[in-house]
């Protein structure tokens, strides 16, 4: 490649662009998407780059994926011995490796930039990059091999070394660190009612109590003033029938004000501590200083496979929504003590996310006598690396006592992947007890004359979510055999999805429905999934699973340790051939195959059972 090269840009710069742009040399004949966005990679596809053959990534991104996860776990397991003198690290999201954080995709998709450098790009060649820190990296490889890299638009190539990435770094925290008086954070809502926001000393202590820190949305308001949690199930309702006083903190996602939550609870049903109600402004002010001042230390020297990653881990350290809400852990706990708020156990929800290292920190330093139990919320696949913190960390991470599975196959899976045993406690499926309740009718699900019937669960990304609907869309394009129905994760915007949808061949034929899953599951035939807990509520309603593999983001595959157990297809025409073989599945073979998954699921998500419980309390 020695005439034009690469021609490098931004997803953001390019979905900005009405026409195609001016090149300052041969225009490419190939153009190559390097984001985990698969939303704006079709909008582009079908929109603006329509008329430019794609280079399609295949299976390559899930392939390095695997490949590096290992080395690195192994790398932030490096940092936190480097950074863990200041608890902030903690609370970072490259700390938390969450995979929604976006830093793993993209490290993974500059390892598949210097694969196809290697390998040989058409020349020229139009690469699209997720971010800024992405190109940098693509960028840097390039030249490294003697392939120029030009950017597609004035300015938008930073100096080849990083030097100017790392002085800016360097320069925010300077003036975040420097400035004088602190700038106030955003308000986060109108404040709840007066009542709610005072505590009795001693509404809520003694040895019969549990705290339980989860999620509330609009979904979580009951008519009855209730907090209906649907993350924890039916564990309060058991843990009351033990005896135990129950309360909740729950954090407000986006869409429910504090006003609005404090105004649909009512406080003679249940305790429920509003972490407004502990949070001052001063609190939330000196957790905006200091997560906007905080720089851990990334070695140069150190890094991933020889990959040049400090672009990215910079990058990545500029998201501070993440620290900050983990960095109120400490006053939010610091404020329930001084309140009277003295629990005997803490339980929470757990994903590995940042927020939780804080909260057990903040716990062990205001209620040392407190247990703290996490309650794995179905990270079952291995590369949802926020639960798998490297052999180095343990001991070191914050972390709770006692990791609680949804059942036995889980709880192998974690001791694998090493944690400690002792740590480890095999729990039941408090949030899927209906897999195990007996159905008056079981519907005659592979047995119908009609179309095969499909639901297609989305997870929670919208770019993994519109690649899914676009290889369903494609597939019935070509095909009236089936129908399908969409479930898209609550937190997606359906309209933004609609829009979307709408402009591609088969799209008016996807049906958008908001019913429950266990509703949705009688109905189905066939369950398409990828990164949701769907793919394992399918086993246990006889319902087989096909996940659909992405070509832009890690697959999030929840039945990795059952595999036998489900179909995949990559591209439409797969699809297809997945659904057809699976609609004239003999009746004895599919017999068989519900046998089987029910059996995997008393593994995976365990029927609900007193010892399973106690898991929770021992």
């Amino acid at each position: 490649m020695n005439r034009g090269g690469l021609y490098l840009a931004t997803v953001r710069q390019m979905v900005r662009m009405a026409d195609m742009p001016s090149w300052p040399g041969p225009a490419p004949g190939h153009w190559l998407c390097l984001s985990e966005d698969s939303s704006r990679r079709l909008e582009l596809q079908t929109g603006l780059l329509a008329s430019l053959p794609r280079l399609s990534l295949g299976g390559r991104l899930d392939a390095i994926a695997w490949r590096l996860r290992q080395p690195y776990l192994e790398w932030i397991g490096r940092l936190s011995r480097v950074n863990a003198h200041d608890e902030t690290w903690w609370g970072t999201e490259l700390a938390g490796r969450n995979i929604y954080s976006y830093f793993f995709p993209r490290l993974c998709l500059l390892a598949v930039a210097r694969q196809l450098l290697d390998e040989g790009l058409p020349d020229p060649c139009l690469v699209v990059c997720a971010s800024p820190g992405l190109l940098q990296g693509v960028a840097e490889l390039a030249r490294s091999r003697g392939v120029a890299a030009r950017g597609l638009i004035p300015g938008t190539m930073p100096a080849s070394d990083g030097l100017w990435l790392r002085l800016k770094t360097r320069l925010r925290s300077w003036l975040a660190s420097s400035a004088a008086p602190a700038v106030p954070a955003p308000p986060r809502g109108d404040p709840p009612p007066a009542e709610v926001m005072s505590f009795s000393p001693q509404a809520f202590a003694g040895p019969d109590t549990a705290l339980l820190f989860t999620w509330m949305d609009r979904r979580s308001l009951g008519p009855d003033g209730r907090l209906q949690d649907p993350y924890f199930g039916v564990l309060p309702a058991e843990l009351a029938k033990r005896g135990l006083r129950l309360a909740w903190v729950p954090t407000l996602l986006p869409g429910l004000t504090p006003a609005e939550a404090a105004g649909a609870l009512d406080p003679a049903a249940q305790t429920v501590f509003l972490p407004e109600a502990a949070l001052t402004a001063e609190d939330l002010i000196a957790c905006h200083a200091r997560a906007h001042a905080y720089q851990p230390r990334i070695p140069a020297d150190d890094g991933v496979d020889g990959l040049p990653l400090l672009s990215l881990a910079q990058e990545n350290l500029t998201l501070k929504g993440g620290l900050i809400n983990a960095l109120t852990m400490e006053p939010l706990v610091r404020g329930l003590a001084r309140a009277g708020v003295r629990p005997a156990r803490v339980i929470h929800v757990m994903e590995g996310q940042p927020w939780e290292s804080l909260l057990a920190l903040a716990v062990r330093r205001h209620w040392p006598s407190a247990r703290i139990a996490g309650y794995d919320n179905l990270t079952l696949s291995r590369l949802k690396n926020s639960m798998y913190p490297a052999p180095s960390e343990f001991g070191l991470r914050p972390l709770p006592d006692r990791l609680v599975s949804n059942g036995p196959i889980c709880s192998r899976v974690f001791k694998e992947e090493g944690w400690p045993p002792e740590t480890v406690a095999t729990g039941c499926a408090i949030r899927h007890a209906y897999l195990w309740q007996e159905r008056t009718a079981p519907p005659a699900q592979g047995e119908s004359d009609g179309p095969l019937r499909v639901l297609l669960a989305s997870p929670i990304g919208l770019g993994e979510s519109m690649e899914m609907m676009h290889i369903a869309a494609l597939a019935m394009a070509k095909s009236r055999d089936f129908m399908v129905r969409v479930k898209l994760h609550p937190a997606l915007d359906q309209a933004r999805v609609l829009g979307q949808l709408r402009t591609w061949p088969g799209g008016s034929r996807l049906e958008m429905v908001n019913a429950p899953i266990p509703e949705l599951l009688d109905w189905a035939e066939v369950v398409l999934y990828n990164g949701t807990s769907v793919g394992l509520e399918a086993l246990g309603r006889g319902v087989p699973p096909v996940l659909l593999r992405l070509e832009g983001f890690p697959n999030i595959d929840n039945l990795e340790a059952v595999e036998s157990l489900r179909w995949e297809a990559s591209d439409p025409d797969q699809l297809l051939e997945a659904l057809k073989s699976l609609r004239d599945l003999p009746r004895p073979e599919r017999e068989l195959w519900r046998k089987r998954a029910k059996g995997a699921l008393r593994g995976l998500l365990a029927p609900v059972t007193p010892t399973g419980i106690g898991a929770f309390l021992s």
